[in-house]
């Protein structure tokens, strides 16, 4: 399977200021409103879920009534089982202690993460989105990345994305996304991530990505950034996408500035908010 780039968190962003759908609030509108719904259905499904495990009067008779030898290859087997949890919970504790990554913090004027060393406030006239509208919010890439990708590969992106934060204007003509990749190819850099990048904006079908420049790079908060400038077009608009790129470790940061011709001045009154954890 090809390695996907940071796409969801690019059509989000895309979104947000108005190039490929609805505006922003009114789409949060909608997700909050989804999303008390979706939590709804589930406390129904998982009622139903505990009523189909209790055992019958019948089963319960029936399973009183096996002989001791029966009880005892019961017994065996519990213990077996145990045995196996255990087992696979320390390999995946072990699992996690080989990777030392944590999400950052999303604060009420901005965003720290201890392990990328950087610390974002939000300007005036920029907002922060707390948890639960970040979490609504990229639940609507998915149906945007079903115009450009497969099922598969879809839930390959769910797989190593996780969303940073997202701060964004109320005029909804500018916001900046984080996010950060975790990367299932060893020995990757800062220039082949933003490679990969650029070849996978090339790709998309909708909307047309065009890389303006992959030449620079940048210092923030004293670490070496890689720039993307990107020109994205969709249906007589355009919006500028500045991409800032690092890896560490085995993860990849990915901040990406969305704005237009007016907003160019509170794009890098965004990027000016980055500045040493």
């Amino acid at each position: 399977m090809k390695k996907r780039v940071c796409i969801a968190v690019i059509l989000v962003a895309l979104l947000l200021t108005g190039c490929a759908g609805n505006p922003a609030i009114e789409i949060l509108e909608q997700l909050t409103q989804s999303s008390s719904q979706d939590r709804e259905d589930m406390a129904v499904e998982e009622d139903k879920a505990e009523e189909s495990q209790e055992p019958s009067r019948e089963q319960k008779g029936a399973g009183e009534s096996h002989s001791g030898k029966a009880n005892i290859t019961t017994k065996d087997s519990d213990s077996k089982n145990q045995k196996e949890s255990i087992e696979a919970e320390e390999a995946e504790s072990q699992e996690e202690d080989t990777d030392s990554y944590v999400r950052g913090t999303i604060t009420e004027d901005g965003w720290e993460s201890e392990y990328w060393n950087l610390r974002y406030t939000a300007p005036e006239g920029v907002f922060m989105l707390n948890e639960e509208g970040l979490d609504a919010v990229m639940g609507i890439s998915q149906e945007m990345v079903t115009e450009n990708y497969t099922e598969q590969q879809k839930k390959y992106l769910d797989l190593i994305t996780l969303y940073e934060m997202m701060s964004l204007s109320t005029t909804e003509d500018v916001n900046v996304v984080v996010s950060a990749e975790k990367l299932m190819m060893a020995g990757m850099t800062t220039e082949d991530y933003k490679n990969a990048a650029g070849f996978q904006l090339r790709l998309l079908e909708e909307p047309v990505m065009e890389i303006v420049d992959d030449s620079k790079t940048t210092e923030i908060a004293g670490e070496t950034y890689s720039i993307l400038n990107v020109l994205a077009k969709q249906d007589g608009e355009q919006k500028y996408q500045d991409y800032y790129v690092r890896v560490s470790g085995n993860r990849a940061l990915c901040i990406i500035i969305t704005y237009t011709d007016d907003t160019a001045d509170k794009a890098t009154e965004i990027l000016e908010g980055f500045a040493a954890y």
